[in-house]
């Protein structure tokens, strides 16, 4: 099958919108249980660079294929915290910012995603609340 134009694609490729039964943000549980599977090496090499390098002021995640449910946070979740795991261990005082770059193809559902937000930072907040306990 072949494709003329680019918005034959964007027609094509796309993910059901909202929190419907039949939306991609309720039925993505394989892509987020592959995602869990590979902590593990995200975590290694996050350790292995901090503890040998060092972090920049400014640590940049791009997730080019987000979607529109909560995995595209599960990402960075894991990663803020492993960064911030490193950061004690080697006692830093100030962990580094983070930007995130979230992008997909123009017809997903983004504002379903940006209502995840607020819920993804309070996560955050309330693990490093506890963190300092």
């Amino acid at each position: 099958m072949e494709y003329s134009t680019q918005m034959d694609l964007v027609t094509v490729f796309h993910m059901n919108a909202g929190i419907c039964g039949c939306s991609y943000a309720n039925n993505s549980v394989l892509q987020k249980n592959l995602m869990l599977k590979s902590t593990k090496v995200l975590e290694d090499t996050i350790k292995n660079y901090g503890t040998q390098y060092g972090f920049f002021e400014c640590i940049k995640l791009a997730d080019l294929g987000c979607s529109s449910g909560p995995n595209a946070f599960l990402l960075v979740a894991n990663t803020v915290k492993i960064v911030h795991a490193v950061c004690q261990k080697k006692n830093l005082k100030t962990p580094p910012e983070f930007q995130v770059f979230l992008n997909d193809i123009p017809n997903n559902d983004f504002n379903t995603l940006f209502k995840f937000t607020p819920v993804f930072t309070l996560m955050l907040e309330n693990e490093k609340s506890l963190e300092k306990m």
